[in-house]
């Protein structure tokens, strides 16, 4: 009789426990489904295949420890063949765009990118040097390396990664830190591989995000990480040696130079911080180092115009003042990196400084 009941029954009938276990399974990949498809609408990329999750990138036996991976395309990326994103280039360039993922475009299509639109809109012949995550150190390494067989006639240098290592890394930053292991090649468990590629997961993140209490002291500086002042006057010192390394080596190549300040999208001056609190990105997250990591980059900053005052060819571009004067929340797609309206800006108020101090017209002679 017992042996009747069992062949009457199925398989998810006699295996219960493995039947819920499935079912559990079954509705937790909908779930995950319908999550990734709401992050497509919204984005156009689902999150495991999120731009900001490069493949383009690979490990390399010099000083920069990693860089572009030469002919590698996909629907948003394209990086030729000379290892730089966009077209090939024939002949010396007019600009040189050095740094890291600001001026290479993260996140951003390849039109969407300044140095594109820079090259497109005004007709200037411009290279895309930036590779994501690269310092001031790496970003002097690949012009030395990448370009030395060009000549161009300005170079521009963007690269907000040197305050990020250092407030990664803390007491164990030192000059030549790269984020290879950390960002590009990371050592991770399989738990927090399927965690970050989970859009249930980046939801969930969100919400706590939105729900914690906005009337604790938005600028506690209590619960801020900052750097000790020796690590802190450290860092400066020796980026400011790295900043004079690039401008010798602009010297030595007889290029014109501009500085490019740490431009992040929120307001750094204290009479523009009640509009911080409308924008899209300002969350716990990021208002609970506002106070250490704005002093950081105001004082890096400082470091660049400084050095731009020394030298009659090396130009320090002001564009926080400018993007101040707009909406900063229509600027950015995230912490640091621009929408295509937001380069749009970049790429004109660029234009606009450098006629206005004369570089135009060089370029038109040479």
């Amino acid at each position: 009789m017992k042996d009747q009941d069992c062949k009457s029954k199925n398989w998810f009938e006699q295996n219960p426990k493995r039947t819920t276990m499935f079912l559990i399974l079954g509705f937790v990949l909908s779930v995950e489904a319908i999550s990734q498809g709401c992050f497509f609408i919204q984005h156009r990329y689902f999150i495991f295949n999120d731009p900001f999750k490069v493949r383009y990138i690979q490990e390399i036996h010099d000083e920069r420890e990693y860089a572009l991976k030469k002919n590698y395309h996909d629907a948003r990326y394209r990086i030729n063949r000379e290892g730089y994103r966009g077209a090939i280039l024939q002949g010396d360039p007019d600009i040189l765009m050095l740094g890291d993922s600001v001026p290479f475009g993260s996140g951003a299509k390849e039109q969407e990118t300044y140095p594109y639109i820079l090259s497109n809109r005004y007709g200037l012949k411009v290279i895309n040097g930036g590779v994501p995550s690269y310092s001031y150190r790496q970003s002097l390494l690949r012009w030395q390396k990448d370009f030395n067989g060009i000549h161009p006639k300005i170079v521009t240098v963007q690269a907000a990664n040197d305050t990020s290592l250092v407030m990664e890394y803390q007491n164990e930053w030192k000059p030549g830190r790269t984020w290879l292991r950390k960002a590009w090649i990371p050592e991770i468990s399989i738990f927090d591989y399927v965690f970050s590629n989970s859009a249930i997961y980046h939801y969930i993140k969100i919400f706590f995000a939105k729900n914690k209490s906005k009337t604790q002291a938005e600028f506690d500086q209590s619960k801020e990480e900052s750097l000790n002042p020796e690590l802190e006057n450290r860092f400066l010192n020796e980026t400011a040696s790295e900043i004079d390394e690039i401008i010798r080596y602009s010297i030595a190549t007889k290029a014109y130079l501009i500085l490019i300040p740490v431009n992040p999208f929120y307001y750094m001056e204290p009479k523009d911080w009640e509009k911080n609190k409308k924008l899209h990105h300002w969350t716990k997250t990021y208002f609970q180092y506002f106070h250490s990591r704005t002093a950081l980059y105001k004082k890096l900053n400082a470091i660049l115009e400084r050095k731009a005052s020394q030298y009659p060819h090396v130009f320090y571009f002001d564009i926080i003042s400018e993007m101040d004067k707009g909406n900063r929340d229509l600027m950015y797609r995230d912490y640091i990196h621009h929408t295509a309206y937001g380069n749009s800006i970049f790429a004109t108020q660029l234009f606009e400084f450098m006629k206005q101090k004369g570089l135009l017209d060089i370029l038109k002679k040479t």
